[in-house]
């Protein structure tokens, strides 16, 4: 009966945690409107603390929908996302020198000649990978978004930072093409 528990325990397991690893797209519609959050892969040092999402709103009515206002929380503003992930060239060369230096003993000081050596192009490395995570964070700068209109079939999209693990919540405020009434479209988590 143990062995049978716990087969069952371990076919669950491995059954949720495939489903889990295949919830990359977040879909929200209603009548009017479709919001999809989707991942987007980071190719620069950002993907250490961040993953990018592309947030698309697209109007499947058959007349236009004025979109109010689009509210995200829990992500990441881009600066903040390069500052935090930015190293120091200097900072770069002295890890560098220090890794070479705790193999000094026993290589007989071979591995410190060779890590100061080394030293400048790991600065050099360094510097090209702040300008890799500076041109990728400036992709995900979210537009300040006043009031516009979305025909049928348009769809508006934009990116947006978050911390690894968590992904960002959003609301949609638009004005309901029947009635002029205010309602919402939520994605959250």
């Amino acid at each position: 009966m143990k062995k049978l528990l716990f087969v069952l325990c371990a076919i669950l397991l491995c059954a949720s945690s495939i489903l889990s690893a295949n919830c990359a797209v977040k879909e929200e519609e209603n009548n009017y409107l479709i919001a999809q959050r989707e991942s987007v892969n980071l190719h620069s040092r950002l993907k250490e603390l961040y993953t990018g999402y592309e947030i698309s709103i697209k109007n499947i009515y058959s007349k236009p929908v004025l979109i109010q206002s689009i509210n995200v929380w829990d992500n990441a503003s881009a600066t903040v996302a390069y500052l935090s992930v930015k190293k120091s060239s200097k900072e770069a060369a002295l890890n560098t020198i220090s890794k070479g230096s705790s193999y000094a003993l026993p290589t007989l000081t071979l591995s410190f000649w060779g890590a100061l050596a080394v030293s400048p192009f790991s600065a050099a490395k360094n510097s090209l990978s702040n300008k890799k995570a500076l041109k990728e964070s400036e992709k995900f700068n979210k537009p300040e978004i006043k009031p516009f209109e979305l025909k049928p079939g348009e769809t508006y999209k934009f990116k947006t930072l978050a911390l690894n693990k968590r992904a960002p919540s959003m609301r949609i405020i638009f004005k309901n093409p029947l009635t002029d009434e205010n309602m919402n479209l939520e994605i959250i988590r």
